[in-house]
């Protein structure tokens, strides 16, 4: 196992997230160590040095340093808008995912579990986990095959903006490899999954646009970290310090160029997951329109009880249907953790499941 020079996780809970519809005022949330549940976690991580991180916490936004071997972080002006494709009837070819799979997708960072179920064990240890999941779903529903995945956190927040002032920091290439590597060998998929920060879309597409030319890798945007003005009159915000938000252009963005990527490479469609659990994290949402090459989810983030959850899917999902929906599941902090046959009774069938 490669050991960073230096691992620093910070993290800020964002109480919001456990609301669909809005947290209030003040959407973070103080950690102690010493309570239950969202607790901070009070097991150093071994650092290169020798020397003991913080404390951290399960919200996502951590500070890395890149693995040896890894491309430089620095991103320069962002890349010009790419040209819009017209938008044409779907119609999938029978190497296409969707919608004749279901992804069942472990989420987190390699670096630490308390980023996610990634950094928990080995990755043959979470295949063997994931393929047991998959076995829950096909006794309810034998009939729709499960494409196993991992989602990789990318480009991870940061609370300090970083020599390039994007707040954010590259998992790296060597790491990125090793999943894909063995999704590869073990007939799985990798989703990248892209903070954002005070980035662009054309620049967070493009960082990782090498890997995407691959037929199994796929993307992830995570508008909760996404915390630049860009059109909104207010200043620039810390991720971590307050919910974040991307538009349906910002979308279209990545959808166009994710459908040039197919199309250059002429491999089979793309999937594009947004996460959202606020009305306010993708606003214009109705721009949002499905593309040929690109099979765009919306999975319904935040934790909470099944009820909760199935409320949040109703209204980002149901009643603002673009092509697909999809469902994120945490360990920790659902209660209880809702089961496959519940999740197969929403309206539409979730497609993606991501447990973290």
């Amino acid at each position: 196992m490669r050991i960073l020079t230096t691992l620093v996780l910070l993290g800020v809970l964002l109480a919001a997230c456990s609301s669909p519809g809005g947290g209030g005022d003040d959407p973070t949330n103080t950690l102690d160590p010493a309570t239950g549940g969202d607790q901070a976690a009070t097991t150093p991580i071994p650092s290169g040095d020798g020397s003991t991180p913080l404390p951290t916490t399960d919200s996502g936004i951590g500070v890395i340093t890149q693995p040896p071997g890894s491309e430089p972080t620095a991103v320069g002006e962002p890349a010009p808008t790419t040209p819009a494709v017209e938008p044409t009837p779907i119609r999938p070819p029978q190497d296409n995912l969707l919608p004749t799979h279901r992804i069942i997708s472990y989420y987190g960072h390699p670096s630490t579990p308390t980023m996610g179920v990634l950094g928990s064990a080995s990755k043959e240890e979470l295949l063997v986990q994931l393929q047991q999941r998959a076995a829950e779903f096909e006794a309810v529903d034998p009939n729709t095959p499960n494409k196993l995945a991992f989602e990789i956190i990318a480009t991870v927040a940061q609370p300090n903006p970083g020599d390039d002032g994007t707040y954010l920091l590259y998992t790296g290439d060597e790491w990125i490899g090793e999943f894909v590597d063995f999704a590869t060998a073990n007939d799985m998929i990798v989703i990248l999954d892209l903070q954002i920060g005070h980035n662009s879309i054309e620049n967070e597409i493009n960082r990782v646009r090498h890997w995407l030319a691959l037929p199994n890798v796929h993307v992830a945007l995570d508008p909760e970290f996404a915390t630049k003005a860009n059109d909104i009159p207010r200043p620039d915000r810390v991720p971590g310090t307050l919910i974040g938000e991307i538009s349906g252009y910002q979308v279209m963005t990545a959808v166009n160029m994710l459908a040039e990527i197919v199309a250059e490479n002429n491999i089979p469609n793309k999937v594009l997951i947004v996460h959202q659990f606020e009305e306010e994290m993708i606003y214009e949402k109705h721009v949002v329109t499905p593309v040929q090459g690109v099979d765009i989810v919306v999975d319904v983030d935040g934790f909470g009880s099944p009820p909760h959850k199935i409320e949040g899917y109703e209204l980002y999902v149901t009643e603002e249907l673009i092509q697909y929906g999809g469902m994120k599941l945490f360990f920790e902090q659902d209660d209880p953790l809702m089961d496959p046959a519940t999740l197969l009774t929403l309206n539409p069938h979730p497609v993606v499941i991501i447990y973290q």
